[in-house]
């Protein structure tokens, strides 16, 4: 069985990931430029096509799932977001990173925007400065290089389901990302009575009957439904076992 998580993201495995030539050749031109033609290349119109040229390949990686929200992808919505926003007055200079590019839903997208909130007083990374060598005290959790367990999870009140943060930075996640918005907490909750429910009643009956091949299948459909690869909602799913093992949760 996979340990269980408690968290809406999920951390992205980007070891098969590779620049297309396309980005590379735009990341390689960057860093040969000044900051200030650095700035009007990353806005230029043309740079888009480096930005595309990674979607298919962002997209496999995710399995087809936005890699804030985990919704899994009407494929004419996917869009490329840029972890730390590629602003001309923000982080351009990161704008052909491949750590810093991730697989969007439109929705996830467009409430982000160009938010990166930092902790306190913090000072942002300076041009040419990398996140993979230089500290910055983000707010919003990078599901490329940290695991968002610590800081997301679900809670279960008033007879229906919510995505919550844990502290300073999971509360700024679901705030920043809108991960608790009206729409996703209904299909979030439709998909509990739907696929989660069933399984769960049947576990709690088993348990109680002593039903221990009833029980077993159970709980096997609930890791089957914990999958990335598989299910929709995996990092719910698994939060739901995690639950319903420890009689925490009875629908």
């Amino acid at each position: 069985m996979p340990a269980p998580s408690t968290r809406d993201m999920i951390l992205l495995d980007r070891t098969s990931l590779r620049a297309s030539p396309c980005l590379q050749n735009h990341a390689d031109e960057l860093a040969g430029l000044t900051d200030t033609e650095g700035r009007a290349l990353v806005s230029r119109r043309s740079s888009a096509e480096a930005w595309k040229s990674m979607r298919t390949d962002l997209e496999r990686a995710q399995h087809n799932k936005c890699g804030w929200c985990e919704k899994v992808f009407d494929h004419a919505e996917i869009e490329i977001d840029h972890v730390r926003p590629k602003n001309p007055d923000m982080y351009w200079w990161l704008a052909f990173h491949l750590n810093n590019l991730l697989a969007s839903c439109r929705s996830c997208n467009n409430i982000k925007r160009a938010a990166w909130p930092l902790a306190g007083d913090s000072a942002r990374l300076v041009p040419r400065q990398s996140p993979d060598t230089t500290s910055e005290p983000a707010l919003v959790i990078d599901p490329t290089r940290e695991d968002p367990g610590p800081w997301l999870t679900f809670v279960h009140a008033g007879g229906e389901w919510r995505v919550a943060g844990r502290g300073e930075r999971g509360g700024a996640t679901v705030r920043v990302l809108g991960l608790d918005r009206d729409h996703r907490r209904r299909q979030l909750n439709a998909y509990a009575r739907a696929s989660l429910d069933p399984c769960v009643r049947q576990l709690t009956r088993c348990l109680a009957g002593d039903d221990r091949r009833g029980f077993d299948a159970a709980v096997g459909e609930l890791v089957a439904l914990s999958d990335p690869q598989r299910s929709p909602w995996s990092a719910f799913a698994r939060h739901v076992l995690k639950e319903a093992l420890a009689g925490r949760y009875r629908p």
